[in-house]
Formats: C-alpha cells, sequence, structure tokens
C-alpha cells in the first residue's frame, strides 16, 4: 500500500467498481454524482475526479474500490496518482494493479462520502481515454454528471467524445464543458488534439 503527493493539480472524474461478488444494487452504497477534468499539458494529461457516494444504511460502510486506467501502446500507466477523502481531507493509501489501483472507502451511516483520485499520464500520440462505461456495474444512472476538457492556447480539438458540450475561450486555453442528469455513460471519454495551425 502507498501514497503519493500530487501538489499540481489544483482543479477538479468514475470508473469505480466495488471489489466483491454480486450485485451493487444489494449494497446500500449509491455512487450518485461525478465531476471529471482532463487538462492537457503537452506531452502528458492531467485527471481529476471527484466521485460521490452515499451510504444509505444504518451501520458503517467499508469497501474495497477499484479504480481502471486505460493502458496501452499509446497511454502507459500513470506516473503520479494520489486518492483523497475529501470530507476528512486526508490521503488514502492505495494499491497499484496492472491496470488500475485499488482503495477502500469508509462512509458512517446515513451520509455522504466525496473522494478524488488524481493522476497524471503521458500522451504519446496526443490521445487521451478514460473508463467511462463501467459505470454500468452500479446497475443505476447517474444523477449528475459534469466533464470538462482543458486544451492549452497553440492546440486544437480534433475529437471529444462528449456530444452537445460546449466550448469556451479562458486566459489562453479552451475549455469544453458538459453536464448531464440522469445519465448512463454508453462510451469512455476520449480526447484528441493537435497543434494548432494558425
Amino acid at each position: 500500500m502507498r501514497t503519493k503527493t500530487f501538489s499540481y493539480l489544483p482543479f477538479l472524474f468514475l470508473a469505480f467498481r466495488l471489489v466483491h461478488p454480486g450485485s451493487a444494487s444489494a449494497q446500500p452504497l449509491d455512487f450518485f454524482q461525478e465531476k471529471i477534468e482532463v487538462a492537457v499539458q503537452g506531452d502528458f494529461c492531467l485527471l481529476n475526479g471527484i466521485y460521490y457516494f452515499k451510504n444509505g444504511g444504518s451501520v458503517p460502510f467499508e469497501q474495497s474500490i477499484y479504480y481502471p486506467f486505460i493502458v496501452n501502446d499509446s497511454l502507459p500507466f500513470p506516473d503520479s496518482i494520489a486518492v483523497q477523502e475529501m470530507g476528512a481531507n486526508r490521503s488514502v493509501e492505495y494499491a497499484s494493479t496492472e491496470k488500475g489501483v485499488t482503495f477502500v472507502i469508509h462512509i458512517p451511516p446515513r451520509a455522504v462520502g466525496i473522494y478524488q483520485v488524481s493522476y497524471r499520464q503521458r500522451t504519446r500520440f496526443n490521445y487521451m481515454e478514460y473508463v467511462l462505461t463501467s459505470t454500468a456495474d452500479w446497475n443505476k444512472a447517474l444523477d449528475v454528471a459534469e466533464y470538462r476538457v482543458r486544451i492549452p492556447q497553440g492546440y486544437q480539438m480534433t475529437q471529444l467524445s462528449l456530444p452537445g458540450a460546449k466550448r469556451e475561450k479562458l486566459s489562453g486555453e479552451s475549455i469544453y464543458y458538459l453536464r448531464k442528469e440522469h445519465y448512463m455513460p454508453l462510451a469512455n471519454l476520449i480526447v484528441r488534439w493537435q497543434r494548432s495551425t494558425q
């Protein structure tokens, strides 16, 4: 088990899955909201996700969570990872697997737990992919999902798998934003970009 600091991610994405047999719907835990941000920075992407869980039961909830990454020839395993329990403002230990990490969440009875996962991943071919489809493992749509992608000046987006995303320019970068309610992702988040020709 280990923790790592990730101090250069001051901004605000779930691909969580419960690590136990059986249906997630049989559990008192409800994964109901996520906020995901991807920031393109040269040959890397910084990804920050905030995830909201509700314990509807009358006893404390403790469970291992598996958080997968896309790892392939284009996207090596992240070189920096941090997990935090936001309400308690504490770092959470995690264990690395071949294509993800596992960590334990603790939520008091009838309470909401908020966890943040941040990581940096090298993007060798101006391509980034984030796992969204494992939300289906929870057998429930997200009440609210917010996605934000930041592209620095000098680059332009060539693919964004978020139909309907709004774009605005702000302080030297383009920001693409989408908010969905009652949302069940059917495909992963994919971002591709290139250097601007202008």
